[in-house]
């Protein structure tokens, strides 16, 4: 997905630990540089950033900030996980990788992967077929389904 964002990006941690080439990117770590994920939001929005990368939303109001952030309560695109018995063993068993086919099968949970949010986002029009197919992690699979 970095490679379709612009060049700078704010991100609000619990731990700081991602990092985009090519980027410039301002980090604050909860309870170490700020008091809450809500705060440095708000910290952060006065900054006018082009990017706000929020790791996990645990609270209403971060979430509630996180919508409104760009003023039109929208966001571009994001993967949701619900942990499952599933999920909580994969975790268990340090099988990280297979959680995406848990992601991609759990709409009854309603979890949504990142392929599954663009590809909403292309057929509604909002975001072109080429953003699209460059953040998805199997572009011949994004290809196949959008035909």
């Amino acid at each position: 997905m970095a490679r379709a964002l612009s060049r700078t990006r704010r991100a609000v941690e619990q731990a700081p630990d991602q990092a985009y080439r090519n980027s410039i990117i301002i980090q604050q770590e909860v309870h170490t540089d700020t008091p809450s994920f809500a705060k440095a939001l708000v910290h952060v929005l006065r900054q006018d950033p082009d990017v706000i990368a929020v790791g996990e939303m645990r609270d209403l109001e971060t979430i509630a900030t996180a919508l409104t952030a760009d003023g039109k309560g929208q966001v571009l695109a994001c993967e949701v996980c619900i942990v499952t018995p599933a999920m909580r063993k994969m975790i268990r068993d340090g099988e990280p990788h297979l959680m995406i086919n848990e992601i991609q099968m759990g709409k009854k949970f309603q979890m949504q992967s990142m392929e599954m949010a663009l590809l909403d986002l292309y057929q509604r029009g909002e975001i072109t077929y080429d953003i699209a197919v460059s953040c998805v992690r199997d572009p011949n699979q994004f290809r196949h389904k959008t035909g």
